[in-house]
């Protein structure tokens, strides 16, 4: 009896020394919490489905029960063999889910900034296109004024006036030149990120695909 009494204490130790740990219910239907280490004691619950959140507050190895509560404060026993450290594959898939939508709605507005990045481009090349034209017509001009011009006074002021004038749509095209120039680095820059987003989806999918598909395994029968 004394011996008896020394090994129920130190079991007892032994499963005090545990802290409080999040555990899940496996992937089985239901598994039932009973007031006590064996099949003999009081059902308390009649069934935990799986994928089910508990507190693990005691693990006894030696009669292969847990000791857990529920989040509706329900505590008993359970077979150590239903419950995991993590999340089952239904969780894990619809985290991944989760995760997916939440790119997805990342990467809308940067395709709608790419969309119209495009839009800005396209415009400034019609007008840079436009002021080149401006540009070879006012030169026209200007060439065929000097060479009919028969009074010099009026071919020296109108000389002027259009090389102002060129000047000016010189000045308007470096400008858009340089704008142009601007949305297409921001539009490789975009494009760059949205590639990266991409990527780092496909590698995050890579990565989490194989965990999500659950393996066989063989349980006991329920207490």
């Amino acid at each position: 009896m004394k011996k008896l009494a020394i090994l129920f204490s130190f079991m007892l130790v032994c499963t005090n020394l545990y802290a409080e740990e999040i555990r899940y219910i496996h992937d089985i239907l239901l598994v039932p919490v009973r007031s006590g280490q064996s099949i003999a004691h009081r059902i308390v619950h009649k069934g935990l489905r799986s994928g089910t959140k508990l507190v693990l507050l005691e693990e006894n190895k030696e009669t292969g029960y847990s000791k857990v509560r529920t989040s509706g404060g329900t505590e008993g026993w359970l077979q150590s063999q239903y419950i995991v450290s993590e999340p089952t594959a239904k969780l894990k898939l619809k985290e991944s889910q989760q995760k997916a939508q939440q790119l997805s709605k990342e990467l809308a507005p940067l395709k709608k900034n790419i969309t119209q990045i495009k839009k800005d481009h396209q415009l400034a090349q019609q007008k840079i296109s436009q002021l080149q034209k401006d540009n070879s017509r006012l030169s026209d001009e200007l060439s065929k004024i000097k060479s009919i011009a028969a009074n010099a006074i009026d071919l020296d002021r109108n000389n002027k006036s259009l090389l102002k004038k060129n000047e000016l749509l010189e000045n308007k095209v470096d400008v858009l030149a340089a704008d142009n120039e601007r949305l297409k680095e921001n539009t490789e820059q975009d494009a760059f990120l949205n590639g990266v987003i991409a990527v780092g989806f496909g590698v995050l999918l890579t990565l989490l695909i194989p965990r999500l598909v659950p393996r066989k395994r063989k349980f006991s029968e329920w207490g």
